[in-house]
C-alpha cells in the first residue's frame, strides 16, 4: 500500500467515521441524518444503496465541517462584579415564595 494514498483525505465520510470523530453513539449520527439536530438542522448526506438494501449514507467532509460549526455555541461570559438580584422581602414567611 502506498502511504500517500492512505494519508489523502477521503471525499466522503461514513456514519461510523463521524461516530468516532464526534464521540457519539451510532444511532445519534443516524438521527442527525434522518431527523436532524435542533440547533444544526439535518446533516446533508447521500444514500448510495439500491432498492431493498440497507442504508448506505455517505457525508461530504465539507458538509460535516459546516454541521460542526452550526452545532457549536459560543460560550457566554458572565459579567464580573455583577451582584445577584435581591430576594423579595414583601411576602411574609407564612405565605411562602410561591403563589398557587
Amino acid at each position: 500500500m502506498n502511504k500517500t494514498a492512505a494519508a489523502a483525505p477521503q471525499p466522503f465520510l461514513r456514519p461510523a467515521d463521524i461516530k468516532r470523530q464526534a464521540r457519539v453513539p451510532y444511532r445519534t449520527v443516524i438521527a442527525w441524518l434522518e431527523r436532524g439536530h435542533p440547533r444544526a438542522g439535518i446533516l446533508p448526506s447521500i444514500n448510495l444503496t439500491t432498492t431493498g438494501k440497507r442504508k448506505g449514507y455517505r457525508i461530504r467532509s465539507e458538509d460535516w465541517e459546516a454541521f460542526l460549526l452550526r452545532l457549536r455555541t459560543e460560550q457566554r461570559e458572565r459579567p464580573s462584579g455583577a451582584a445577584p438580584m435581591p430576594r423579595p422581602t414583601s411576602r411574609s414567611r407564612e405565605q411562602g415564595l410561591f403563589r398557587y
